[in-house]
């Protein structure tokens, strides 16, 4: 969900946020034929595309809009809708870009943070996937196997597995 951002006197922000977005779509597409380059006019335009039935054109639009946006709570909203998008589609690799550009910008948000944690958990279970199919039995597979013993506190499974590894 979007979280609140600073209020403007716009007839545009006023749409989206009492959830008329046909009207808000209205008003920030004829922002933008006004002026191209308003990113974050940009970026609404694409919730509004998502929550009106058109989904991918508004997901191009986000994409397009979020290495240019510079309020922080926008960006932040339009990058974890990216990654949500990305990680549905099983496309890590793009998400990863986009929590990256997050975490540099803002290291200490909680949304930052969540969505980071998930994208590299995916990635961890994918690798540990594979890599259980591709050595089953091998030291790495008990490694890590120990390790999640470990910080379960289970330290007679942990030290079973680390035994197993070596």
């Amino acid at each position: 969900a979007l979280r609140s951002f600073p209020t403007r006197r716009s007839s545009d922000l006023i749409a989206y946020k009492s959830g008329d977005f046909e009207q808000a779509k209205r008003l920030f597409t004829d922002a933008l034929k006004r002026d191209e380059s308003l990113w974050d006019a940009k970026a609404f335009l694409g919730f509004c595309q998502t929550r009106t039935g058109a989904p991918e054109e508004g997901m191009a639009l986000l994409g397009q809009s979020f290495p240019h946006i510079k309020n922080d709570e926008l960006r932040i909203n339009v990058g974890v809708a990216l990654v949500q998008a990305d990680e549905e589609s099983k496309t890590l690799d793009q998400a990863i870009d986009i929590v990256r550009t997050l975490q540099q910008t803002n290291p200490h948000d909680q949304e930052v943070l969540y969505v980071s944690y998930r994208v590299y958990l995916e990635m961890a279970t994918q690798a540990l996937s594979t890599l259980s199919k591709v050595a089953p039995d091998s030291g790495r597979v008990h490694q890590i196997l120990g390790e999640s013993a470990l910080t379960q506190e289970d330290m007679s499974g942990a030290v079973e597995q680390f035994r197993a590894a070596i």
